[in-house]
This record gives C-alpha cells, sequence and structure tokens, in this order.
C-alpha cells in the first residue's frame, strides 16, 4: 500500500512567521552576550569547545525567553538574530561616524538597542586594534620607536 499525498493538503500547512523581535529581548540578548563573551565567541581549541557554545547560546535563548515570554526559536536562531543585529549595529556606528567627521547633514536618530548591542561587542570590534605608541599606556616592555 502506497500513501499519497495530495498537493492541495501540502499547500494548507503553511509555516507561521514568528513576530519581529521587541526592543526589550533585543537588549536582554545584548546584556547576555556582553556577560558572556568568551564563552560563546572563545576560541582556542580545547576540548568540547564546540558544546560549550552551543550550550551558551541555548542558555542565550532561554534568556531572551525569560524575558519575551514566548519560544523565539533554539540556539541557532538567536545566534542568527545576534550576527544580524550586530551587524546593523556596527552599519549604524560607521554612519553615525561618518556622518560627524564629514558634517554631512543631521545625526542619524539615536537607538537604544543598537547602542546595547555596541556597548556588548569587543572594544576590537568596534575600534579596531590600537597601536602599541597610540594608546594612553604603554606595558614596560614594548619599544615605542620615535619618529
Amino acid at each position: 500500500m502506497a500513501m499519497t499525498v495530495s498537493l492541495a493538503a501540502v499547500s494548507e500547512e503553511k509555516k507561521v512567521r514568528q513576530s519581529n523581535w521587541d526592543d526589550k529581548e533585543t537588549i536582554a540578548l545584548a546584556t547576555f552576550v556582553k556577560e558572556n563573551q568568551s564563552r560563546l565567541f572563545g576560541s582556542g581549541g580545547g576540548c568540547g569547545l564546540e558544546s560549550q557554545k552551543r550550550k551558551g547560546w541555548t542558555e542565550a535563548a532561554a534568556a531572551v525567553r525569560a524575558v519575551a515570554g514566548k519560544d523565539r526559536g533554539g540556539n541557532e536562531s538567536t545566534r542568527k538574530k545576534w550576527r544580524d543585529v550586530a551587524y546593523r549595529a556596527k552599519k549604524y556606528r560607521t554612519h553615525r561616524i561618518r556622518k560627524s567627521v564629514t558634517g554631512g547633514g543631521n545625526q542619524p536618530n539615536f537607538k537604544p538597542v543598537l547602542e546595547a548591542v555596541l556597548d556588548a561587542l569587543p572594544d576590537v570590534v568596534t575600534g579596531g586594534l590600537v597601536p602599541p605608541g597610540d594608546c594612553e599606556t604603554v606595558p614596560e616592555n614594548t619599544k615605542v620607536s620615535e619618529q
């Protein structure tokens, strides 16, 4: 006996789209990421590092779920949301800096959610690497060439 499924039955089962994340959910995610950066993004090749990262993103999803009161998916959808919102925050920061440097019009609207995400990102991501001679304090064993 072969089981057949009609095309009409399959098309009736539409996937329900999740609602957009609101600001408090995104801020909760940014707060969790800021507190757990080394666990979520750490490197070093230690045993179980990937499973530790998966567990961290599962906990991030649980933290968002606690704030939202609804399921936002598992660790993969939470991780994807972080990548997307971090990209938007970096783009927002670049636009804000470019406008202030060139004087090209009004400043972009202040967005507290994206500011919270920028705060959660490491300084290297948002500000770049600082050469040893350009920082306020230089370690004693570092030689800085003077020109």
